[in-house]
C-alpha cells in the first residue's frame, strides 16, 4: 500500500461509530452513524450518476432529500442510453444506463428532489449559492441538516458558509480537490469548524504529487462527542479503494 502525507492537524479523532453508507467503492463514503438518526433533511452537493449514498441514507431515516446538480438529469441519461446503443459491442455500459434512468425514476419522488441547479458563487440562472439554497430549502429552526458535498473543486467557495451554519448541521462528508494547492484553507476551515473530523480517506482517482500529497480527500465531520484521541489508522478497516483496481492509499500524519 502506498502512503501519502497529510499535515497532522488533519489526523481524525478516534470514533467508534462509523459506518460506509452508499456502494462498495467510488460513490460510498464512511460517516458517524449517529448524525443520521438526528437529521432532519439530507443535502447533497453533487451527484453525476450515482445517488447511492443518498439512497442508502434514507433507507436509514426518512427524511427530505435535495440533490443539487446543474450537469445531469433524466434527458442526459437517455442521451447517454443512445449513444450507447452505437456502441452494442459493450453491453455492460448499455445496461448501466437503462438501470441508471430507472432508478433516477423511482427514486426521486415525493420528499426527494433533484434539483438541477449547481452550487456556486457565481450569478447565472443555473447557479444557487449556499447561502440561498440554506435559505430556501432549510428554513426550520432547531431542525438538523446532513451535507454530502463533492462539487469538484467549488468547496472552497462554501467553507465559511459551512462555519456560519455548523449549529444547523448534524454531520457532513466532504471531498476536497487539489488539495496540495489549498492545503492551508482546509486546516483553518477544520480548525474553524464546531464539528469534529472522525475521518479521513485519501481517494485514489486523485492522483498523488511529486511530494506523496494526495489530491484529493474524503473529510467526514460529525457533531456527536466522542474521544478527543487521534486515529493513526487511516484507511480503516471498512474503508474501501475509490478505484477498485488499485490498492488504497496509507495517509502518514506530520
Amino acid at each position: 500500500m502506498s502512503q501519502v502525507y497529510l499535515p497532522k492537524e488533519l489526523q481524525p479523532s478516534s470514533c467508534r461509530t462509523l459506518a460506509r453508507i452508499g456502494k462498495d467503492f467510488d460513490g460510498g463514503y464512511i460517516i458517524d452513524a449517529r448524525n443520521i438518526q438526528i437529521s432532519d433533511c439530507l443535502i447533497g452537493l453533487g451527484m453525476n450518476d450515482d445517488w447511492s449514498f443518498e439512497e442508502h441514507f434514507t433507507d436509514l431515516q426518512k427524511i427530505p432529500t435535495y440533490i443539487f446538480d446543474g450537469t445531469v438529469g433524466q434527458s442526459r441519461f437517455i442521451k447517454n442510453l443512445i449513444l450507447s446503443i452505437i456502441r452494442i459491442d459493450n453491453i455492460s455500459i448499455f445496461l448501466h444506463w437503462v438501470k441508471t434512468i430507472f432508478k433516477y425514476h423511482f427514486f426521486f419522488n415525493g420528499s426527494k428532489k433533484h434539483i438541477r441547479l449547481l452550487v456556486d458563487e457565481i450569478k447565472g440562472k443555473e447557479f444557487i449559492s449556499f447561502k440561498d439554497l440554506i435559505e430556501q430549502y432549510f428554513v426550520e429552526e432547531d431542525k438538523k441538516v446532513f451535507l454530502k458535498i463533492d462539487i469538484e473543486g467549488s468547496e472552497y467557495r462554501l467553507l465559511d458558509h459551512l462555519v456560519d451554519i455548523s449549529d444547523k448541521i448534524s454531520g457532513m462528508v466532504i471531498e476536497f480537490h487539489n488539495v496540495d494547492l489549498h492545503i492551508d484553507k482546509i486546516v483553518k476551515f477544520t480548525n474553524n469548524f464546531s464539528l469534529k473530523l472522525c475521518h479521513v480517506h485519501a481517494n485514489n482517482y486523485g492522483g498523488v504529487n511529486k511530494f506523496d500529497v494526495p489530491l484529493a480527500i474524503e473529510c467526514t465531520y460529525s457533531s456527536s462527542s466522542f474521544s478527543s484521541s487521534k486515529d493513526a489508522s487511516c484507511p480503516n478497516e471498512i474503508d474501501m479503494p475509490n478505484n477498485p483496481l488499485s490498492q488504497d492509499l496509507q495517509i502518514i500524519f506530520n
